[in-house]
């Protein structure tokens, strides 16, 4: 994704380019919007500081409305937020919590893979390619539909979860399942892969509801 940063302030500039390193994003950096206003329709996302020299980041923001480009907004005035969005913008970022960029990057992006690290060596396993994952004796076990697994030395179920979207649901203390392995439930348990596990009690109403309304999602999109 090509990244347009545009803030009057350098050092700040250079802060978010390094907060947004780990996504991989081809980031340019601007100090003023003349620089940039002849280069926008090469970028997808632009961050958008508010208060600038000569020029008002809302008007900017207004005269890029037609665009294809999604807009956040930085600043160190929460005040100014109910002003802020029009069609393009889709979130506001205070410069002292970077960290908020991440739930509104996640809304752009969807990410279908886990990145892993094993032996030293960095892989991709794909969303499609996981059946169920199993935390057990402080380790966690990726099972893929291929029959093969991958073991995590150290890794806890609550981090790995994290890193998943919501075809994935956790049944129980120990186990996540792919609800796209067309899992069937009955009394309490639930089969993936010729596999049978338990459903906690409190999750087993949730679990029937989660494998309806994931059957439906994939059905609009067949």
């Amino acid at each position: 994704m090509r990244v347009a940063i545009l803030d009057d302030n350098i050092s700040f500039c250079k802060s978010l380019e390094n907060y947004l390193s780990k996504y991989h994003f081809d980031i340019s950096i601007y100090t003023n919007y003349n620089d940039l206003k002849n280069h926008i329709d090469s970028f997808e996302l632009l961050f958008l500081d508010i208060e600038m020299p000569n020029i008002s980041g809302i008007d900017i923001a207004q005269s890029l409305s037609y665009k294809h480009l999604d807009i956040i907004f930085i600043s160190s005035h929460d005040e100014m937020i109910k002003k802020c969005f029009n069609r393009n913008v889709i979130g506001f970022v205070e410069k002292s919590h970077l960290e908020e960029i991440d739930d509104i990057i996640c809304r752009i992006i969807k990410k279908e893979h886990l990145t892993i690290i094993k032996d030293g060596k960095e892989f991709d396993i794909y969303f499609t390619q996981i059946a169920y994952i199993e935390y057990s004796l402080r380790d966690t076990t990726i099972y893929l539909n291929n029959n093969s697994k991958i073991k995590l030395s150290e890794k806890s179920l609550s981090l790995l979860s994290k890193e998943l979207d919501d075809r994935f649901y956790q049944i129980n203390r120990n186990i996540i399942i792919n609800l796209d392995m067309d899992p069937i439930y009955n009394k309490g348990t639930v089969k993936i892969n010729h596999n049978e596990f338990q459903v906690s009690r409190r999750n087993q109403k949730d679990l029937k509801i989660k494998i309806l309304e994931r059957s439906i999602y994939n059905a609009r999109n067949i």
